[in-house]
C-alpha cells in the first residue's frame, strides 16, 4: 500500500500510541532508502503504465518528476525524453513537443531507438524525420556521424522491430499510440518545468556542443542589393540627392569551435545622375555622379540555436568609406576623391533554405566624416536583400 501525505501522520501516531518506539532505529534505513528512491524515476511503474495504455499517467509522473528536480541522473533524463517524446508525438496536437523530446533523447544517446515501445507508424515516421535532422545538423556542426548515418541508411538501427501492429492491443488505436486525449483536456497539454512556448510552433532552442578538436572552417558568402539612405539634411542641399542604390558582398568565416565569425564586407553604392547648373561660376551645366565604396572588417555573431533554419545575426567593426564625386561639363571637369576610416554595425536574419543556401534581410549602419563640399557623413543606413552560400 502506498503511503500518502495524509495517511503518513496517522500511521506514525498509531505506532507511537502502540508503544513501538523501539522500532524507530530500524525504520531510519528504510526511510533513507525511500528518500533515495524518490530521487529517481520509477522505471518499472512507467513501463507498466505505458504497457497498460495509461499514457496520461505516464506524462503526469514524468512531468511531476521534472518539476520537482533541477538535476537528475543521465539514465533518468533519457527515460524522461524517450517516453515524453513518444507520447507527445502520438498526438497531432502535441507532435512538436514530441519532436523536441525525441531530439533531446538523441542528443543524450545518438544510437537510441524506440524498439522496446512498439510505436505506431506515425510516431515511427516522426522519429525517423527527427533523427535525419539530428544527423544533418551534427554533421553541419562538424560532429562526425558517418557510422550512425550509414546504420540508419542500411536499416541496421531498429531493423529487429516487430512491425506487426495489432489494433486490438492497448497500445494502438487507428495506427498510432493512443493520445493524451482526456489528459490533455485535464491540463497536461502544457509542459511543466519551464519548456518555452516556442515548442508549440516547432521553433525549439537546442544547444549542441561541438567537438573540442573541431578545426574545420565554416562560413557564408552572401551577395545582396538594396538602398543606402544618406542624411537628408546634409546631402540634399549640396548635391540634390539623399538616396543611393547599393550592391553588397558580405563574407564571414570561423572555425566551428569559435563563438563568432570574422567578417569582411564590401559595398558599392551610386546615386542617380543629375545636373548642377553652375553657369554663374563659368563651369556650365555639370553632370554630377556620386559613388561610394565601403570596405568593412569586423566580427559577426550568427545564432544557430533553433531546431529550424532561422539564423539571426549581428556584427560590427571598422571600415573605410571612399567617395568619388564628379562634376563634368564641356567647360570644366571637377573630380573629387577622398576616404576616411569609420565604424559599422549590422544585423539581420538568414533563412537557411537547405544546408548550403541562405536567403535573408540585412540592415547596416556606417559612419565616416569626409570633408568634400563641407564635412558630412558619407556612410548611412543600408537595407539589403541577401542571398548566398553557406559552407
Amino acid at each position: 500500500m502506498r503511503l500518502t501525505a495524509l495517511t503518513l501522520p496517522v500511521l506514525v501516531s498509531f505506532c507511537l500510541s502502540a508503544g513501538l518506539r523501539a522500532a524507530e532505529p530500524a525504520a531510519a534505513p528504510a526511510a533513507a532508502a525511500k528518500a533515495v528512491a524518490a530521487d529517481t524515476v520509477d522505471q518499472k511503474r512507467i513501463h507498466s503504465e505505458y504497457g497498460d495504455g495509461n499514457f496520461e499517467i505516464v506524462v503526469q509522473i514524468l512531468e511531476d518528476f521534472r518539476a520537482k528536480h533541477d538535476q537528475y541522473r543521465p539514465i533518468d533524463s533519457l527515460i524522461v525524453a524517450k517516453y515524453l517524446g513518444v507520447v507527445y508525438a502520438s498526438n497531432p496536437d502535441s507532435r512538436e513537443k514530441g519532436k523536441y523530446w525525441l531530439y533531446k533523447m538523441l542528443q543524450m544517446d545518438p544510437t537510441a531507438d524506440l524498439v522496446d515501445l512498439y510505436v505506431g507508424e506515425e510516431v515511427e515516421k516522426t522519429f525517423e524525420k527527427v533523427r535525419s535532422e539530428f544527423i544533418v545538423r551534427r554533421n553541419y556542426r562538424g560532429i562526425n556521424d558517418t557510422r550512425l548515418a550509414k546504420a540508419v541508411k542500411d536499416g541496421d538501427i531498429g531493423k529487429q522491430k516487430d512491425t506487426v501492429v495489432l489494433k486490438d492491443t492497448v497500445l494502438v488505436k487507428d495506427n498510432w499510440i493512443s493520445p493524451l486525449t482526456d489528459g490533455i483536456k485535464g491540463g497536461y497539454s502544457e509542459v511543466k518545468g519551464g519548456i518555452k512556448a516556442g515548442i508549440q510552433s516547432g521553433y525549439v532552442p537546442i544547444e549542441e556542443k561541438t567537438a573540442k578538436d573541431d578545426s574545420h572552417w565554416t562560413g557564408n558568402i552572401n551577395v545582396g542589393g538594396g538602398l543606402k539612405f544618406l542624411d537628408k539634411e546634409q546631402w540634399e542641399a549640396v548635391s540634390g540627392i539623399s538616396d543611393q542604390t547599393e550592391i553588397r558582398v558580405a563574407t564571414d568565416i570561423r572555425q566551428r569551435k569559435w563563438p563568432i565569425n570574422i567578417a569582411l564586407d564590401f559595398s558599392y553604392a551610386f546615386a542617380p545622375e543629375i545636373y548642377q547648373d553652375r553657369t554663374a561660376s563659368g563651369k556650365g551645366l555639370q553632370k554630377q555622379t556620386i559613388e561610394t565604396y565601403e570596405l568593412n572588417l569586423g566580427v559577426r555573431k550568427i545564432f544557430d540555436f533553433r531546431l529550424y533554419s532561422v539564423r539571426p545575426f549581428f556584427g560590427g567593426g571598422f571600415g573605410r568609406i571612399t567617395t568619388e564625386w564628379d562634376l563634368v561639363s564641356e567647360e570644366s571637369n571637377d573630380p573629387y576623391r577622398d576616404g576616411k576610416l569609420g565604424i559599422w554595425l549590422n544585423g539581420g536574419c538568414y533563412w537557411e533554405l537547405d544546408r548550403h543556401f541562405n536567403l535573408g534581410l540585412e540592415y547596416l549602419y556606417s559612419s565616416a566624416t569626409i570633408e568634400m563640399y563641407g564635412k558630412r557623413n558619407h556612410g548611412g543606413h543600408h537595407l539589403d536583400m541577401i542571398v548566398g552560400f553557406h559552407f
